[in-house]
């Protein structure tokens, strides 16, 4: 295994070898495929043609004046964002499809890296991601220039979770109102399940401004969460994860990510199972603690509060009582060991209190169709997407992409494997020491580290024959321990990677967090 940071530029850019005949685009193609881009945008077949033509006509063409000439025509529509503290900008245009599209470009070089990651995490892992869930933004290309780095990808209409919770903080409570909260609300928790479940993937700056609304009309989508799917039916909007600066995913045997010496402030360059969900519950605490009473904001904030203290085991007067100085450290709690939690014993910690969580958000049910079936993740394109790309991009063949070659890169095959019975006992019998992620338990960690390395390999070998193959031989057996199994691959992977990191760093040993804060911090959660 190895880090790849990506100012270290040892991935290429993702130039796919093959693209669909380029001969087939003429204007009225180009024109049609423009107005499709909308309603084809949960295909991700399409998605993924699209951006291999985009990326090889950014190839092709670059250099020619006339290219250059059509994208410059191509005004700016709107500006997004401008980002003093970051020297980037965002904005809305057409690329040389006349499609809508967010350019974010930075001229500042101690940028370029986290624009090069955010690039990287998108083309290598989140991409392909389309191919099961709609949640996270599509990332189309990358363009280097020696005094300039821009990332181009889609464009999110709608506004974000932030703005929401700020207009629901003075919104009399509905109970529409109410079952469009718990609809985005566990999306992401679910969409973040399968994003770990793929890619191990961590976002590490999931807040309101990093999660887009897109509006949608009576969408139905579906979540495969092992044996049970979590189907929505009439959707109105889609939460989107956006922004993968600081974000990370495993590729092969590389681990794609950024090292911004952020430590103390709780990003690291490797997966952590709890971090997204923790900072995502308290951006909901936050972002409503001065809503107005009977208001859809105090409901949510209840809601939000009764999850911190009951599945994170936080003392919320602690955390009332030293916030600011929290604030200051960016709520850095993965010292702790509530960054262990991950988000399937999140959405089962939901599920098994539905009816409490139902009356603090004043609703009758959660609405949504959880229905058993085998799991089996590996499976092929629908010929509904095939053909719907057939028909929206002009083309007879277009690109065939499988998740078998494209996701769960991080499952081997191992050999040499204990049997199954043994990963169930040490995950039911007395619970386990995890040490915490934090320099001072290094000897710790090096020991936990090299004592459950067998464990990490077995849980693989079964998830690879059970959930991707679908086989039969042991998937009783292994679903039924599915969260245990689960909860401790997560912990100790996280210890795997944390032993890995303190080797492997270009910057050696991360500075200490101060006593006081890690004793703080420790105090703060059961």
């Amino acid at each position: 295994m190895a880090f790849h940071f990506s100012q270290e530029n040892r991935l290429p850019l993702k130039y796919f070898s093959k693209c669909c005949d380029l001969d087939q685009f003429d204007d009225e193609a180009i024109l049609k495929l423009r107005d499709r881009l909308p309603l084809c945008y949960q295909n991700g077949t399409f998605m993924l043609n699209v951006c291999v033509l985009l990326q090889w006509f950014e190839h092709f063409f670059s250099d020619e004046s006339w290219f250059s000439a059509l994208k410059t025509q191509n005004n700016i529509i709107s500006i997004l964002k401008i980002a003093p503290n970051k020297c980037t900008v965002e904005w809305n245009q057409n690329n040389c499809l006349f499609m809508d599209m967010v350019e974010k470009r930075s001229c500042q070089s101690y940028m370029f890296p986290q624009l090069e990651n955010e690039y990287f995490v998108g083309a290598y892992g989140i991409n392909f991601l389309r191919l099961l869930i709609p949640n996270f933004v599509f990332t189309f290309y990358l363009s280097r220039m020696p005094s300039q780095v821009s990332i181009h990808q889609e464009y999110i209409p709608g506004e974000s979770f932030l703005q929401y919770l700020g207009t629901m903080n003075d919104t009399i409570q509905t109970v529409p109102l109410m079952k469009n909260f718990i609809t985005i609300f566990l999306q992401v928790l679910l969409s973040l399940e399968v994003a770990q479940q793929t890619l191990q993937f961590t976002h590490h700056d999931l807040h309101g401004e990093n999660i887009m609304l897109r509006p949608c009309r009576d969408q139905t989508i579906v979540y495969p969460i092992f044996e049970t799917t979590y189907e929505f039916r009439h959707c109105q909007c889609i939460p989107t994860l956006i922004d993968y600066e600081f974000s990370t995913i495993r590729h092969k045997n590389l681990i794609i990510a950024h090292d911004p010496l952020c430590y103390t402030w709780g990003i690291y360059p490797f997966y952590i199972p709890g971090s997204d969900i923790l900072r995502f519950v308290l951006s909901c605490f936050l972002y409503t603690r001065h809503s107005a009473p009977d208001t859809v904001g105090r409901r949510v904030y209840s809601f939000s509060a009764f999850l911190l203290q009951e599945f994170f085991g936080m003392n919320l007067s602690l955390f009332q009582q030293y916030r600011q100085k929290l604030k200051k450290h960016n709520f850095n709690f993965t010292m702790s060991k509530a960054i262990f939690h991950n988000p399937l014993e999140l959405v089962q910690f939901c599920d098994a209190h539905e009816a409490k969580l139902c009356i603090l958000l004043d609703i009758s049910d959660f609405g949504v169709v959880r229905e058993k079936k085998n799991p089996f993740l590996y499976v092929n394109p629908s010929s509904e997407s095939v053909q719907q790309t057939k028909d929206a991009m002009g083309i007879e063949e277009p690109l065939i992409f499988t998740m078998e070659k494209n996701l769960f890169h991080h499952i081997r095959n191992h050999y040499d494997i204990v049997p199954l019975q043994e990963l169930i006992q040490l995950v039911t019998r007395d619970s386990i020491y995890v040490p915490n992620l934090h320099i001072h338990r290094r000897l710790q960690i090096d020991f936990f580290s090299k004592k459950y390395d067998w464990f990490l390999h077995g849980y693989e070998y079964y998830y690879h024959d059970v959930v991707l193959q679908g086989r039969e031989k042991f998937r009783k057996l292994f679903l039924h321990n599915i969260t245990a199994l689960t909860r401790f691959y997560r912990q100790a992977l996280t210890i795997y990677l944390y032993h890995f990191f303190l080797h492997e760093s270009l910057h050696g040993v991360p500075p200490l967090e101060e006593d006081r804060y890690y004793y703080l911090v420790k105090s703060l959660f059961k």
